[in-house]
């Protein structure tokens, strides 16, 4: 299993100096990725204020490139609707051949109303527009000269460069908790990316995942990130109501092997938007959880 941290790029505290500290401690930890999420405008309302000031995420991911040497940077998730294909294709690649095939795309057809509104984009077309989306920038990665024919874009013949370093292109996570989301993973993804479920419901989502993509002959193709929350008490937390990766040591470390038995692969962790609290917080999870996580899973490997 492996651990990527949410970097905190949505607040007012939010600097240069800031992610830079998070990315750096991240990579010397042994962490293997880093992580934006993506709103370009949120809402007026007490929900969204703690997240007014939030940094552009592929603008982030660059300079993350431009200070880390190994690390992998990922989209948990981009929203595709909001953005031109053919732009945010260009993007994707110039940021995987500059960041030496380090990028991982998650994606996602996004939720909020009154952004969709502000930007322009219907936001009952979503779903529409998001597979096309993803067709459009595979055909742009994929084809010396490409051409396209769909319901919201047309081209002929044109040149696309650079490609992605990484063939045929960064690996696509589709998130989002529904069965939508599972069913376009397994359509058009390389991975299913779904936020703060517990283990139980998330067994039978995999299940549902496994039987979807053996319908595709894809099964065993696909990989399971799950996007949460972790917090440490001193003590066990009563089992009725706790939420999954929150409790005691002992408690959280069941429960991520909880996660690995159901094929959980990648553990994306969300500290919130203060990256003194999330430094803290990979300090205690760098100290107590990895090493044990490690130890473990490479005896069950042996096993």
């Amino acid at each position: 299993m492996q651990f990527g941290i949410m970097l905190p790029h949505a607040s007012d505290d939010t600097s240069p100096e800031s992610l830079a500290a998070v990315a750096r401690a991240a990579e010397e930890m042994g962490f293997s990725s880093l992580w934006v999420a993506d709103h370009i405008v949120v809402p007026d309302t007490p929900e969204y204020i703690s997240r007014r000031n939030f940094f552009e995420p592929l603008t982030v991911l660059s300079y993350m490139a431009a200070i880390t040497q190994r690390i992998r940077l990922g989209t948990s998730i981009l929203v595709l609707p909001y953005r031109n294909p053919i732009v945010t294709a260009k993007i994707i690649a110039t940021l995987d051949v500059l960041s030496q095939a380090r990028l991982i795309l998650g994606v996602g057809p996004g939720g909020v109303e009154p952004e969709f509104r502000a930007l322009g984009v219907k936001k009952s077309e979503r779903g529409k527009l998001t597979d096309e989306y993803l067709d459009i920038m595979k055909t742009l990665w994929r084809e010396e000269k490409p051409s396209f024919h769909g319901r919201y874009h047309n081209f002929d013949d044109i040149r696309f460069e650079p490609k992605p370093k990484q063939t045929p292109h960064p690996p696509i996570w589709v998130g989002g908790n529904r069965l939508a989301a599972i069913r376009r993973a397994v359509e058009q993804g390389d991975g299913w990316n779904p936020v703060r479920k517990p283990i139980a419901e998330l067994r039978q989502d995999v299940d549902t995942l496994h039987r979807l993509a053996q319908d595709k002959g894809r099964d065993g193709q696909l990989t399971v990130a799950l996007t949460t929350g972790l917090r440490l008490s001193e003590s066990d937390l009563p089992q009725e109501g706790r939420v999954s990766l929150q409790g005691s040591l002992a408690q959280v470390i069941e429960d991520l092997h909880g996660y690995a038995r159901i094929g959980v692969s990648h553990i994306i962790l969300n500290f919130g938007s203060d990256a003194l609290e999330t430094l803290k917080s990979m300090e205690r999870l760098a100290e107590l959880v990895l090493p044990h996580m490690t130890e473990a899973l490479s005896n069950e490997a042996k096993a």
